[in-house]
């Protein structure tokens, strides 16, 4: 066996070890998402309890809430794959308007004690 066909087996390896990998991040990070949602239910449905609302009609308002997020992150990643190009030009924007609220908001009440 050549010293080359012995690198590219072990470039196979270490290929198919990391896409493993990548497969159990990606169910670990999609399973905390969706136990972050029960807390997010809670908040809603907690205070709608306590404003009157019966125990069945607050949990089925809390658990609304929480299904519209998975239904808006599809389409939020639909939009950013067909406005790619718009990405960088975006999210400039968007770093710019977190810096305006820090100079202008946050530094000011920081400082004044």
């Amino acid at each position: 066996m050549t010293q080359g066909s012995k690198k590219k087996r072990a470039d196979v390896r270490r290929v198919r070890k990391g896409k493993i990998q990548g497969k159990g991040r990606r169910r670990n990070l999609a399973i905390g998402i969706g136990i972050q949602n029960f807390p997010e239910g809670l908040a809603v449905s907690l205070p709608l309890k306590a404003f009157g609302f019966s125990l069945w009609k607050s949990f089925w308002y809390g658990q609304l809430s929480g299904m519209v997020e998975p239904i808006f992150g599809i389409l939020g990643a639909l939009a950013v794959s067909m406005a790619r190009p718009l990405l960088p030009y975006a999210l400039s924007f968007a770093a710019g308007a977190m810096i305006y609220v820090v100079v202008d908001d946050i530094i000011p009440e920081a400082s004044s004690g």
